[in-house]
Formats: structure tokens, sequence, C-alpha cells
């Protein structure tokens, strides 16, 4: 269960002034209970959606409808989609991580990212493609997860620079959050 959000709008622009009063405390605790935080000494909270979904096709004859690429394990034991979680440790916790899939896939899913809540894997509804299922994924997140910076990645890639991406998401967190992009 994600904290709730109790900051106001008013209390954003004073991140960077307050620092040592009770009230500064406060202030800070609500908006770091919102994913936001100080940008010159702690990372921006990020909620990470890996979109899983797919038909199976491109990868063929390896992978089928009921076991797309991104459920194999290409290059050692770990399947593209675990590979995609790896990369995101420790920079986001897996309480900040979603799924977006299918619903033909979304057990095989949980069976391959345990860590995750069970409820954060969003079984897709019907298949329409990427900008639709970020759009429906998105809207049925709580509130709470939606309103921060939501990072979206594909299932499918493979990215041999693990601290050089963690390191670039968080430059492109900061980024959306400090212009509100």
């Amino acid at each position: 269960v994600l904290p709730r959000c109790t900051a106001e709008v008013g209390d954003w622009p004073a991140i960077g002034q307050i620092y040592s009063s009770s009230r500064g405390r406060r202030e800070l605790s609500k908006l770091a209970s919102c994913g936001i935080r100080n940008n010159l000494n702690s990372r921006v909270a990020v909620q990470a959606l890996i979109l899983a979904g797919g038909s199976g096709t491109r990868f063929w004859p390896l992978s089928r409808r009921a076991r797309p690429k991104q459920l194999l394990a290409l290059e050692g034991d770990r399947s593209l989609l675990q590979q995609t979680f790896d990369r995101l440790q420790p920079g986001v916790p897996p309480s900040s991580v979603w799924v977006c899939t299918t619903q033909l896939l979304a057990e095989q899913v949980r069976q391959q990212l345990p860590e995750i809540p069970p409820e954060q894997v969003l079984e897709e509804p019907e298949g329409r493609k990427t900008a639709a299922a970020i759009g429906w994924a998105v809207r049925s997140m709580p509130s709470e997860a939606r309103n921060g910076v939501i990072a979206v990645l594909q299932a499918d890639h493979r990215i041999s620079d693990g601290d050089g991406f963690r390191q670039r998401l968080q430059q492109a967190a900061r980024a959306v959050e400090q212009k509100d992009l």
C-alpha cells in the first residue's frame, strides 16, 4: 500500500528552503509521502511501469502466444522481464514497480516476479497497442502512484549497463520533477 500524499500544492516551492524547524520537518515529511524530495541530496522517487504484453509472434519459433519473448531467458537464467526488473534495483523498490500484461500472461508474470505485490500486475482487458496500454495502466494505478514520476519500460529490451541505466533514469526523473513535464 502506497503512503497517502498529504502535501498541498503550496508546499511544493518550499522544498529547497526547509530543513531544520519542526514545521520544516513536517513539510518535508508531507512532500516525501508524495515522492517529492530535495533534489540536492536525495533521489527522485519513481514509479516504474513495465509493459509486458504482446502476442509472441516476433521471436517465433522460440516465443509463442502463451510464452512471448519477455518471459524467455535468452541469456543466462533470468527472463527479459526479470532482467528489466533487476535493472531497476536498487533505485526503484518492488512496491513502486507495476507491470501491464495480458490476462493470459498475468500468472506467469506473477511467478517470475514474486517481489512485486500481486495487485501491481495489471491485467489489460484487451490488447490495443502501446499507447492504449500505457494510458489504461496508469489510469488503473492508485492516484498516489500516478501523481509522481512514472518511467515506462518495455519488458523485452536488452540493456547491459545497469548502473548507467539507473543513473540516466534518475537524471530523467529529476528533469521531469523540476520542470513538471
